[in-house]
């Protein structure tokens, strides 16, 4: 039983979502073993009771030292009461609920391996729960459940697909082969067998809220989802599909594909086993091989190593402009319409998508323009500088390195390891007295930016949206938690640097 709860556990950690819950709790351990909540003031709201935790819509599904699961709110009060189920998933603002599941039926014995691919109906031992622990559906010969992404109801030849709170998304006589979901819940996609069903159940408003029929069958799962478009994949067929959710339209292209983002510029960009492809309903797959801006204006790298190499900018394709000149062989997005080249005998430099020189400034190394609209250029040996889209050095001096941390700031370094923190605009934010960079120096917080450096062993933590004043430091490793407390090996302190205890 322990394995199975620990794969269940494992399971539920891919459903549900709490990204927009304003985070007035969290739960914290002092031996790795335990945790307990606690507030954000830093008071203690339960005792060290449990061993493992998952933050959920309604508040924290928990186990305690007896393995017995449940699911507390905020104040730590059960909404569920641990040890009613074995076995607890969260889906979205609704649980799953059910005890042995060695015992579970389907509606055909012969489809027994239908329970674990979760697209079985169960006739017994499985409850559906809404988020303040009522049970809304219990599993029956008259009622039966799939337990799919979101809970399919069969009762009297209906099928019923449930979301958010217990509300009904659909409802009638085809059957339901499986439900799929985003992890925040916005959208979802049924499966009638022979066609697919995509809503966008977004409830904020002024947004867009839709449903659309898609005429593709086969076992399709949400990949990548922004604000405008969602990428399905189905796997096994090695099929496709993206839905524009602007034009509420969608496209089909057969390809494998291991998975897929969405780039700064809502690029669809999908990942084979050694290949990237650029997607666009507008255009054909794209392989991209080099520096890429968006679907029409990319270059496409030539075989040998010194081109010449293509250029293609919208409608235009030019193919003997590179020539001479080495592209990097690795695939990245562009934030400006140039590019570094490295000319053969010469050094770096920077085209445009015309095939145009920028600058006249050769370097010794180049790189690509990042979101702040500035590169890291190297002069000469052990001298880097900054530079905007114009070519203008930006750093008052030159540095042994520069290293762009994020958020629009720069570690510069000194020939000793020595570094200290400049902007975009090239000015000096800290000097060069730092000695050790964490691993996340730059985390937000209450939509606050903090910037976290390490001096002689001593980590100090800095609030950029007051004028980089020093709000906490300790001795040895802080990590500053997104939700809003720092910790020191197993002490924590609020984000007022008052210790938690």
């Amino acid at each position: 039983m322990k394995k199975l709860l620990v794969f269940v556990m494992a399971m539920a950690m891919l459903c549900g979502c709490s990204q927009n819950k304003i985070v007035t709790t969290f739960m914290l351990t002092r031996d790795n073993e335990t945790y307990a909540l606690y507030n954000t003031e830093g008071k203690q709201i339960t005792e060290n009771d449990y061993t493992y935790y998952k933050e959920v819509n309604a508040g924290y599904l928990v186990t305690d030292k007896d393995e017995q699961m449940g699911v507390i709110d905020d104040s730590g009060n059960n909404i569920i009461e641990l040890g009613t189920y074995d076995v607890i998933e969260n889906i979205n603002s609704m649980f799953y609920g059910y005890n042995d599941i060695t015992e579970e039926t389907t509606e055909d014995d012969s489809e027994a391996d239908e329970t674990q691919d979760r697209t079985g109906y169960l006739t017994d031992n499985l409850d559906v729960l809404n988020s303040e622990g009522d049970v809304l559906y219990s599993a029956s010969e008259d009622t039966q459940i799939m337990q799919s992404d979101l809970p399919v109801i069969l009762e009297n030849d209906t099928y019923t697909v449930l979301y958010k709170d217990g509300d009904t998304l659909y409802s009638g006589t085809d059957r339901v082969s499986y439900v799929r979901q985003s992890s925040d819940g916005t959208y979802v996609l049924i499966s009638f067998g022979d066609f697919l069903h995509f809503y966008y159940t977004d409830d904020i408003e002024e947004t867009i809220d839709f449903d659309l029929i898609i005429q593709e069958s086969g076992q399709y799962n949400i990949i990548a989802t922004n604000s405008i478009g969602v990428v399905l994949n189905d796997m096994d067929n090695e099929s496709v599909i993206y839905i524009d959710i602007t034009n509420e339209s969608y496209c089909q292209c057969d390809q494998k594909i291991e998975s897929a983002y969405f780039d700064s510029k809502s690029n669809v960009i999908l990942l084979g086993e050694n290949t990237t492809y650029i997607y666009s309903a507008s255009h054909e797959l794209i392989e991209l091989t080099s520096y890429y801006y968006s679907s029409s204006i990319y270059l496409q790298r030539s075989s040998s190593v010194y081109g010449p190499h293509t250029i293609c900018n919208g409608d235009t394709t030019i193919t003997d402009a590179l020539v001479d000149m080495q592209l990097n062989p690795l695939v990245n997005e562009l934030y400006s319409m140039i590019y570094p080249v490295y000319i053969k005998d010469k050094g770096y430099t920077y085209y445009d998508f015309d095939g145009n020189q920028v600058f006249e400034t050769y370097y010794l190394s180049a790189e690509a323009f990042d979101e702040s609209g500035c590169a890291i250029v190297q002069k000469t040996d052990n001298s880097y500088i900054l530079i905007d889209t114009e070519g203008n050095q930006l750093t008052k001096s030159t540095y042994y390195s520069i290293k762009y941390i994020g958020s629009s700031y720069y570690a510069v370094y000194n020939e000793n390891g020595v570094f200290g923190v400049i902007n975009a605009s090239g000015e000096e934010v800290f000097a060069q007295e730092y000695t050790e960079l964490p691993e996340n120096c730059i985390v937000e917080a209450n939509n606050t930016i903090y910037l976290l450096l390490i001096k002689n062993g001593r980590t100090y933590v800095y609030d950029s949206s007051s004028d980089m004043k020093e709000i906490f430091s300790h001795e040895g490793n802080v990590i500053l938690n997104p939700k809003g407390y720092f910790v020191v090996d197993n002490t924590y302190y609020t984000i007022d640097g008052e210790e938690i205890e």
